[in-house]
């Protein structure tokens, strides 16, 4: 859930943000951000303390699973998941997605003609994050999908009797579906990288001049290297035979 709620506060931080309201955009700062990362992680962090006290170890055909218990919990936890993770993420998601769209499109109308050329190019970053934001939680709704429906189906069929290869067939499914909802933490970078040209274009300056540092550093590094080498070679005593003899002369 904590990606997810962080995906949701980035909605509302653009929502905020491109209010034509002044107290809206006073919300949208850094500091209420830094406030709200450790308290989001706090928040849920103590509701999702239930998991640690009614998950147990199951063994089931010789393997074993950490699974939640059969059950009130588990019936709990199916409504759970259907009403904070199948249907009030995505929706408040959608929500202030929507009021965004509009808000870009209310900033749109009142634009100033001297201001055409800022504007427009600020309209178009403003249109690279909305997409980046859409794409978002389009991809994290389809990928926490199924790990919904399956904890759904879970607490109304825990009472089904059911044959070894069918509780080997929603093991796998439930695994699946974990898999697919572990990704939506790992996912961002890739969807930014291909929906939106601004984030491939900042990328892409950020390496160079990252690389170009580096191979200055290096480049500075190995000529120091070789200057000192080759001073601590001059300061060497300089040796030369006279007369069968050997004469030491040192600087």
């Amino acid at each position: 859930m904590l990606p997810r709620t962080y995906i949701l506060l980035a909605c509302i931080d653009r929502y905020m943000s491109s209010s034509t309201n002044v107290q809206r955009r006073n919300f949208s700062t850094k500091k209420t951000a830094k406030r709200l990362i450790p308290l989001t992680a706090l928040f849920w962090a103590v509701v999702g303390v239930h998991n640690l006290i009614w998950y147990d170890i199951q063994t089931t055909n010789g393997s074993r699973i950490c699974f939640n218990a059969p059950g009130t919990y588990a019936l709990f936890l199916s409504f759970y998941s259907v009403i904070v993770n199948g249907l009030s993420m995505p929706i408040l998601m959608a929500l202030f997605g929507f009021l965004l769209l509009r808000n870009l499109k209310n900033n749109r109308r009142q634009v100033q003609p001297m201001r055409m050329t800022i504007t427009r190019s600020k309209q178009q970053k403003d249109y690279q994050l909305l997409k980046m934001l859409l794409f978002q939680i389009l991809v994290n709704v389809i990928l926490s999908l199924p790990t919904t429906i399956y904890l759904f189906y879970n607490g109304l069929s825990q009472y089904v009797a059911k044959s070894s290869f069918r509780l080997f067939i929603e093991n796998y499914i439930y695994n699946l579906t974990t898999l697919l909802q572990y990704t939506n933490g790992a996912i961002a970078f890739y969807i930014y990288t291909l929906t939106a040209r601004t984030f491939r274009t900042e990328l892409k300056r950020f390496l160079v001049k990252h690389c170009t540092d580096l191979q200055t550093k290096l480049t500075t590094q190995q000529t120091l290297t070789a200057s000192e080498t080759v001073t601590r070679q001059q300061q060497q005593p300089q040796t030369r035979r006279t007369n069968g003899g050997t004469a030491i002369t040192s600087f």
